[in-house]
């Protein structure tokens, strides 16, 4: 039963997926290297209703403002904007013996709970290997650059 479902819905969406892209053509921005961090930001801080991320890895390395750790404050800011924010990150990692421990206890993962926004760790036994970012169901970004 529930794979009926699933594909109805999926039917449903490549149906409206199809009728959408006959009327509004989708534009195309290469935003690759150096020009990703500027146009994320800039997307990130134009939201209006919601920002939707998926993401393998998230590494903030060194302390200071690295640019991932201003991408995940401008996530803390569009949530004080009322912008629902949700992140859906990997949990399981090649070598990692406590594959929820690396995320779990993340500073900047914290500061966006706290914030409100939602934060989902998959279960171990499941790998997301995305690299992607939705801005109010209009936006979308997808790349092979980890965070």
């Amino acid at each position: 039963m529930k794979r009926l479902i699933l594909a109805a819905v999926f039917l449903l969406a490549i149906t409206f997926a199809g009728a959408a892209y006959e009327s509004n053509p989708a534009r195309v921005t290469d935003i690759s290297d150096r020009a990703y961090e500027g146009a994320v930001i800039k997307l990130l801080d134009g939201a209006k209703t919601s920002i939707v991320v998926s993401m393998y890895s998230v590494s903030l390395g060194a302390r200071g403002n690295n640019p991932i750790r201003l991408i995940l404050n401008d996530l803390v800011e569009a949530r004080g904007r009322s912008v629902a924010v949700t992140l859906y990150l990997n949990t399981k990692f090649k070598g990692s013996d406590d594959p929820r421990g690396r995320l779990s206890e993340n500073e900047i993962l914290k500061k966006l709970e706290t914030a409100g926004c939602v934060v989902h760790l998959l279960a171990p036994h499941r790998r997301l290997h995305d690299k992607l970012i939705v801005v109010d169901s209009r936006y979308v970004v997808d790349g092979s650059a980890n965070w």
